[in-house]
């Protein structure tokens, strides 16, 4: 339940933070996405259902506030949430440069499927130009930011790890 908390609290301030301080940072209209990182990194790092779960609500935050139709945001962050969790199965937990290439990769799909369900389904078909003048610094700006974001988000992870520990603990010796 702590966990529970301690991840809506996180969501709510990456959603805020992304959404204030680097709006206001934004290059040529772009800003990194900051709920993604954290969504694809509790897929990899926590579960799959857990990154589905984040997804969820990171999504749904993004569709109640800049949404056109509810839902969209939600199903594309809980399937890149699965995506992660998908993804560590193939890569070791350890390995320093898995997170990165998640999160690079997440975006990418992210921005694709953007470009389908906003752009390319209302007759717009200039894929180049979106690819190189949104998709693309996108990710740059996203993997710059994961850089400083996902040593955090280990952080807060680990804390959650070792509480679920102790409270194992002190249920097995409270039992016995």
């Amino acid at each position: 339940m702590k966990r529970v908390i301690g991840q809506s609290v996180l969501v709510m301030l990456i959603f805020i933070l992304q959404n204030t301080v680097f709006a206001a940072l934004s290059f040529n209209g772009v800003k990194p996405n900051l709920l993604l990182i954290v969504t694809v990194f509790f897929g990899f790092a926590v579960s799959t259902n857990n990154g589905m779960l984040t997804g969820f609500f990171c999504g749904l935050l993004c569709d109640i506030f800049f949404g056109s139709y509810i839902g969209v945001y939600s199903f594309l962050f809980m399937l890149l949430g699965g995506f992660g969790g998908v993804m560590a199965r193939f890569f070791y937990q350890d390995d320093i440069v898995f997170p990165y290439v998640t999160v690079a990769l997440s975006d990418g799909l992210f921005g694709l499927a953007c470009y389908v369900f906003m752009f390319l389904l209302r007759g717009r078909f200039d894929f180049v130009t979106y690819v190189s003048r949104v998709i693309l610094p996108e990710i740059l700006y996203t993997l710059i930011l994961s850089l400083l974001l996902i040593p955090l988000l280990h952080k807060f992870n680990l804390f959650f790890v070792k509480l679920e520990l102790k409270e194992k603990e002190s249920d097995v010796s409270g039992n016995t």
